[in-house]
């Protein structure tokens, strides 16, 4: 056990990943293992907030050591065992009446519902009456205070669940599984989120969040119809233990219930629809921005697809939900001083000055919409490139996008409105996107050191012509006050606000249907490596499992620390190696 070594390394990671297994598959506040080399044991206790390991001991020696724990916990009711009271399997009655749903909004609901009830054990989520969300309370903005009378207790409502879209790899952090849930009172679907979240001053409840930012009109984000903390039958609340020794916050187990059953971004159909969902997600950012909230976690797998059908008109429709506030954070808390020099969100779509520069700049406006930029290349891109750290840097310094895309305004053969100007399509949106972080990044010369240039072009072969879906209401309306950045001009941080970002996607959408370049979806280019989101899904599906564990909240990387010199051991472990969102470090109990 010791980590060391090499050797100890590997094995604190395969007891993790075993860990792992066990809080993956089972609804658990906590869970117990033993490790055991050759004639010595170690007991281990392990929850949200660490891993807590006894001294060694020789079983052979003292077996009666040994003996009394397995004697206690056999003793013990499987809720002492760490098992959530909350959960129980569902009747043979109630999976019959989730069988029987078929209120489908599109086939992609019908396929995921079906294939997490077929697939795995359904199970039953009791949701407190209190927990729940009213339309006023929305519009207020805040729950209403219970008032203690004699009124008879609400039962609790009910929510069946199957397999997980998606799960936390990790034994340690928020632990987030996604549920596509059958709301039994409703007769319907919903996305039910569990996790634990860490008990932090500057760490907001999702479902908080999304009662301000609705009582403050933000559009494009999802509709909160539950939240709450988890409670067991005798009103406690579950809370995590190994914080008193590894240091670090308290973490709650936590569930927010949505009334959309998103699908992920990957599932747009044309390029023009994936620009107008992210036009959506940028909106809803400048408006939580506006109701002073920051997203600060901003990725591809936290932009969502929502389509539905208009009862004005019955057209099929779609728009784009910014998701995922866990990691938000009030203008209030921006303005108090960061414990550590350290960054929040996910690691693909982090900003370059805060990946090479950590500590250097506290979080803004800005970062997040560089990562939106970043998620437009993400998306575009799927296929093997260097690019992070540095290169991302110097990328956004010299306003170079990292590809040109396969089809574009190249090809003089394609119908256009006027023949004597060129084709609008992604290659020409990405070069705009990538000349806004060029004149952004010139005017934080001062505050960067100088770097070298590099640059490299390909061409973009032909493309076909775009069927375009009817203008989004309200395009149109914003206008751009910079162009292409001139090297002899003075530069402005035009991604200080969202004006110039938003002006750019509203002219693209505006572009003429005949004028606009569609570039056909091709087949995941990121499916044959290891950790992609594609290889994830399969993983997770095969294992009995947004995207694996892509909301989870761990450590930049793992930390495993040993005290070995007295008292109860202890550790800090992640075998978490997927693409994750990663909170702010917080201060421990010896700082």
């Amino acid at each position: 056990m010791h980590l060391d070594t090499d050797g100890g390394k590997r094995s604190m990671g395969q007891i993790s990943r075993y860990a792992a297994k066990i809080m993956r598959r089972q609804f658990l506040a906590y869970c117990f293992t033993i490790f055991v080399y050759r004639n010595y044991a170690w007991l281990m206790r392990w929850d949200r907030a660490g891993l807590v390991i006894s001294e060694p001991f020789d079983f052979i020696q003292q077996p009666q050591l040994l003996h009394r724990f397995f004697y206690r916990f056999a003793c013990m009711t499987d809720v002492e065992r760490g098992c959530d009271p909350t959960v129980t399997p569902a009747t043979e009655a109630e999976i019959g009446r989730m069988r029987a749903f078929t209120n489908y909004d599109t086939e992609w609901h019908k396929a995921k519902f079906l294939g997490t009830v077929e697939e795995g054990p359904v199970v039953k989520i009791l949701v407190p009456a209190a927990d729940m969300i009213t339309r006023g309370e929305l519009q207020r903005g805040k729950k209403d205070t219970q008032t203690s009378g004699s009124s008879e207790p609400v039962p609790p409502r009910e929510f069946l669940v199957g397999k997980p879209l998606f799960m936390s790899n990790s034994p340690t952090g928020s632990g987030t599984k996604g549920f596509v849930a059958y709301d039994v009172a409703e007769d319907r679907l919903v996305f039910l989120k569990d996790c634990w979240r860490p008990e932090a001053e500057t760490y907001h409840p999702e479902g908080e969040v999304y009662l301000h930012l609705h009582s403050h009109h933000v559009h494009y984000i999802a509709t909160p119809v539950g939240a709450g903390d988890v409670v067991d039958d005798c009103g406690g609340i579950h809370t995590t233990r190994a914080e008193k020794y590894v240091g670090g916050p308290r973490w709650r187990h936590y569930r927010l219930i949505l009334e959309e059953v998103a699908m992920p971004l990957e599932e747009y159909t044309t390029s023009y629809e994936f620009v107008d969902v992210m036009y959506c997600a940028v909106q809803a950012h400048e408006e939580a921005w506006q109701a002073e909230v920051l997203h600060r976690d901003v990725s591809a797998f936290n932009i969502m697809i929502r389509r539905y059908r208009d009862p004005k008109d019955g057209i099929w429709k779609c728009d784009g939900l910014l998701v995922d506030w866990g990691l938000c954070k009030f203008a209030r808390d921006l303005k108090r001083p960061a414990v550590r020099k350290n960054r929040s969100g996910t690691w693909q779509f982090i900003s370059a000055v805060l990946l090479v520069f950590p500590g250097k700049f506290a979080h803004a406006v800005w970062h997040d919409l560089e990562s939106f930029v970043h998620v437009f290349y993400w998306c575009c891109l799927r296929t093997v490139f260097p690019f992070g750290g540095w290169e991302k840097l110097l990328m956004l310094r010299h306003g170079n996008a990292p590809f040109d895309l396969l089809g574009g305004s190249l090809d003089p053969a394609l119908p256009r409105e006027d023949s004597t100007k060129p084709g609008y399509g992604l290659t020409e949106l990405l070069s705009s996107l990538a000349s806004l972080c060029k004149e952004h990044y010139k005017s934080l010369e001062a505050e960067i050191p100088e770097l070298v240039t590099t640059s490299s072009t390909q061409p973009a072969p032909a493309a076909e012509p775009a069927k375009i879906p009817p203008r989004r209401s309200g395009l149109g309306m914003r206008k751009r006050t910079t162009q292409d950045v001139k090297l002899e001009e003075p530069a402005r941080p035009v991604l200080s606000d969202h004006s110039e970002i938003l002006a750019l996607l509203d002219n693209a959408l505006c572009t003429s249907p005949n004028d606009w370049i569609d570039h056909p979806k091709l087949p995941d280019q990121f499916a044959q490596f290891k950790h992609s989101p594609a290889a994830q899904r399969a993983s997770a599906s095969a294992q009995s499992l947004k995207r694996v564990s892509l909301n989870d909240d761990v450590d930049e990387k793992p930390a495993k620390r040993l005290k070995m010199d007295g008292g109860s051991s202890y550790a800090t472990v992640s075998a978490s190696d997927d693409l994750i969102s990663i909170p702010e470090d917080m201060p421990t109990q010896a700082e």
